[in-house]
């Protein structure tokens, strides 16, 4: 088991935004990831600006979910298509081709976790 570090609170304030692979208009910030020796998921807090997008993509091996904080988004799952809104939860089963944006003039921001996470082996 992993020394893991004490508990403490995390500002998106005080993060760094990046821009994943294959996003457009997209900021996304770390929010529990190897920094806190985690070894089983990792969350992030992304923002898709209007005209942006998380173009489809595959992650084989691992599962994620999208848990939306506010805006409106449309999903695409496995070519099925999800309207997605603040309080919906977005499960995507492993090796599924994916992709998310903004529908409107908002922001979607949404909490995304994986599991494993990106570092670990599958």
């Amino acid at each position: 088991m992993p020394d893991y570090p004490e508990a403490h609170v995390i500002r998106v304030s005080e993060l760094e935004s990046f821009c994943p692979p294959k996003h457009t208009d997209t900021d996304s910030w770390v929010l529990i990831g190897q920094d806190q020796k985690v070894e089983n998921f990792v969350l992030f807090l992304t923002e898709i600006r209007p005209g942006g997008e998380a173009e489809l993509d595959v992650h084989p091996a691992r599962e994620h979910c999208y848990f939306v904080l506010s805006g409106i988004g449309e999903a695409q799952v496995n070519g099925k298509k999800f309207t997605i809104h603040p309080g919906d939860c977005l499960w995507i089963p492993p090796d599924a081709e994916h992709g998310v944006k903004p529908v409107g003039t908002q922001t979607l921001r949404f909490a995304v976790v994986t599991s494993p996470p990106p570092w670990a082996e599958v």
